[in-house]
């Protein structure tokens, strides 16, 4: 996958596991935990533990690519792993796209030798998603 692909890619499952080894997700369940503490089902695959007849790991990672709380996994995993977030942001004077935008590098005075990942996208969320598969591309940037 080159870097237009990721460019023109859209929202979904495929991309959700694509970018799921950045935040290194678990293949737990996310189960929906009800007020008497009983567990209806997983968030992710549907999983309903009292009838499932599945393995103990989820098959479906978090919907990084449209839900933005999930999507906020991969930036609090990319500032640890020492990425600068520069923007997170409307890219167009109209609203109609987002912007994220991060370097590998702290920036001082000078650009030189860092390197800029950003991705515009109908929403946050994919936007997100778009750079870290940009970060993806480059895994010797990842520590």
């Amino acid at each position: 996958m080159n870097r237009d692909d990721i460019l023109k890619m859209e929202a979904g499952p495929e991309m959700d596991l694509l970018v799921a080894p950045l935040v290194d997700w678990d293949h737990s369940h996310n189960y929906n935990e009800c007020e008497d503490d009983f567990y209806t089902y997983c968030r992710n695959c549907g999983d309903e533990p009292r009838f499932s007849e599945r393995e103990n790991d989820c098959e479906v990672p978090p919907r990084y690519s449209t839900n933005i709380a999930s999507a906020w996994e991969i930036v609090d995993k990319l500032k640890q792993s020492g990425f600068l977030v520069i923007r997170l942001s409307t890219g167009d004077i109209l609203g109609n796209q987002w912007q994220f935008h991060c370097s590998d590098k702290w920036r001082e005075v000078t650009h030189d030798g860092d390197k800029d990942y950003f991705a515009n996208a109908a929403t946050a969320p994919l936007a997100i998603c778009r750079a870290a598969l940009l970060i993806l591309e480059d895994k010797d940037e990842l520590q």
